[in-house]
């Protein structure tokens, strides 16, 4: 009889020894909760490659100020830019830690981009596009903390709080 042949790695907890599946946050066993010392630079990585884009970004008073007086005192809308594509690429592309903690980082720092008094067509668009990762970040949330409803409701508060049904 040929020998069996295993592909991947077994996760087992730190603390007691519990073969772990994926995406759980804490031991079923011990209840020690996992993080990843790798993920926790998630947050730092999201920012600083955001900000990598948004700083090449051809007229920075627009972006920045959103709407500008033109001399014949209207308002003049931020126009959509190439540079714009790359970074919602780049937004929705961001892959999504698995921790706890890397998971609530990522979600209060997207949130942070939600602008509840959006008025223009490129401020509504920014503001579907951070509501979809914010989606996304909580699906990714409700599976690796399916045991934990106390942290998913309290998620589902702070998206509330801008205007956003999870």
């Amino acid at each position: 009889m040929p020998e069996k042949e295993y592909v991947g790695s077994i996760k087992k907890c730190p603390n007691c020894g519990i073969v772990i599946e994926s995406f759980q946050s804490k031991c079923p066993n011990c209840e020690l909760e996992f993080n990843n010392d790798y993920l926790n630079q998630t947050v730092a990585q999201f920012a600083d490659g955001l900000e990598s884009i948004m700083m090449k970004r051809n007229n920075m008073v627009d972006y920045f100020e959103i709407s500008t007086f033109s001399k014949i005192g209207k308002f003049k809308e931020t126009q959509w830019e190439s540079n714009d594509d790359t970074q919602q690429r780049y937004v929705e592309n961001f892959p999504v830690p698995n921790s706890k903690e890397d998971l609530l980082e990522v979600f209060i720092f997207a949130i942070s981009f939600i602008n509840q008094k959006s008025e223009t067509k490129y401020q509504i668009t920014w503001n579907d596009i951070w509501t979809n990762k914010l989606k996304q970040i909580y699906i990714k949330s409700s599976i690796a903390m399916s045991d934990d409803q106390e942290t998913l409701d309290y998620l589902k508060q702070l998206a509330s709080e801008v205007g956003i049904s999870l």
